[in-house]
């Protein structure tokens, strides 16, 4: 009897000093995260997309965290370059600062600009209630008005419309929790034809499209 109360709070134990290594293993392997060389967001107008360059990018900000490998997209094969910098977290259940920075490139040639970010300075989280309410042939001052700034920006192939652009609302949080991190990913592309009217709306969760209700 004895024994197997003995037993039971050892298993007990065991546990607790498990979770606490796995939540300071991941600690250390945020803190590496934190060590890499932090970036700043260039200006608005730093880059001209279906102009600039990959070579303008990396010129201005020196060599990315992470350089994609080609991949098809609406029939083009385009590539991405990151800049990305996270915190460690300081308590359990707290969102992690980071912010990251994509462009994509079709043919060594700017065609998006995505801007990602937690920290409360720039936090580019948006107002997913809203969504429902852009309707196609807004004007594009009426989703400004209504979801604010957007935090990235792109042209074809990362929209279909070859003579339109596209506003990118994003935001990725992840919250800390050991080697469990729970992690979400949001993101908005409203579709803007060359008469400047609303003309398709993709919303996306975690990677899968939403629909809009």
């Amino acid at each position: 009897m004895h024994t197997g109360i003995f037993l039971t709070d050892m298993k007990r134990e065991i546990m607790k000093v498990f979770k606490i290594a796995l939540g300071v293993l991941a600690i250390f392997i945020l803190a590496g995260c934190s060590s890499q060389k932090d970036f700043v967001r260039p200006s608005k107008d730093a880059f001209t997309l279906g102009k600039s360059s990959h070579d303008d990018v990396i010129k201005a900000m020196g060599n990315p965290t992470f350089e994609g490998k080609e991949v098809d997209f609406n029939g083009e094969k385009v590539k991405s370059s990151t800049f990305f910098y996270t915190e460690s977290p300081a308590f359990w259940g707290m969102i992690i600062e980071k912010h990251s920075l994509n462009y994509t490139t079709l043919s060594n040639v700017v065609v998006s600009e995505e801007y990602n970010s937690s920290y409360d300075k720039d936090k580019t989280k948006f107002d997913l209630d809203k969504i429902p309410l852009i309707k196609k042939g807004m004007s594009e001052l009426d989703v400004l008005t209504l979801m604010g700034t957007p935090s990235g920006r792109c042209i074809y192939p990362v929209i279909k419309d070859k003579t339109g652009h596209g506003l990118i609302y994003g935001y990725n949080y992840a919250r800390f929790a050991g080697m469990l991190t729970s992690n979400n990913d949001y993101m908005l592309a409203v579709t803007i034809d060359s008469n400047g009217a609303v003309s398709d709306v993709l919303y996306k969760v975690d990677g899968k499209v939403k629909e809009i209700k």
